[in-house]
């Protein structure tokens, strides 16, 4: 695998954790702007008011907390979204990495028979120079005999002239 497509996919998984922390900032301000609204559900009747003015009261208080619990449901179901999408991108790389690993795996195994292939080749061939090399080593003791042959024509013609 080149170089450049890990480097996009190495990308696409940044960007990918980027968007994931992003959401998890809006999260936690939805979550503090809720805590604001549940310490201000607080009863304020004047004294002397009737039933009536405390039934609005708790009426307005009922629809704040049905307004919290509602934004409570939507962070929810967001971090759910959300949960469900990392784990996704986890599923994603795992399956790339098992496919990668495997064809690392496969271009190794290539690899490595056509060094044995490689190795056979040159123990037959050293088997071969290993059949010329008594021959060699009387070539060797040939040319000696012959040097030795040349000085001594060499002598009987110089005694000669």
């Amino acid at each position: 695998m080149s170089e450049q497509k890990r480097q996009s996919i190495t990308n696409r998984m940044l960007q990918a954790l980027a968007i994931v922390a992003a959401a998890l900032v809006v999260a936690l301000l939805l979550w503090s702007m809720i805590m604001r609204t549940v310490n201000q559900l607080t009863i304020s009747v004047p004294p002397g008011a009737g039933e009536t003015a405390l039934q609005n009261e708790a009426r307005l208080l009922l629809d704040r907390a049905a307004d919290s619990v509602q934004a409570v449901e939507l962070v929810l179901s967001f971090l759910e979204g959300a949960s469900v999408l990392i784990g996704l991108g986890f599923g994603a790389a795992t399956i790339y990495g098992l496919r990668s690993s495997r064809e690392t795996r496969e271009e190794l195994s290539a690899e490595v028979a056509k060094i044995e292939d490689i190795r056979q080749t040159l123990e037959m061939q050293l088997a071969e120079l290993q059949v010329y090399r008594p021959y060699l080593e009387n070539l060797s003791g040939l040319r000696q005999e012959l040097e030795e042959s040349q000085e001594s024509l060499e002598q009987t013609i110089n005694n000669v002239a």
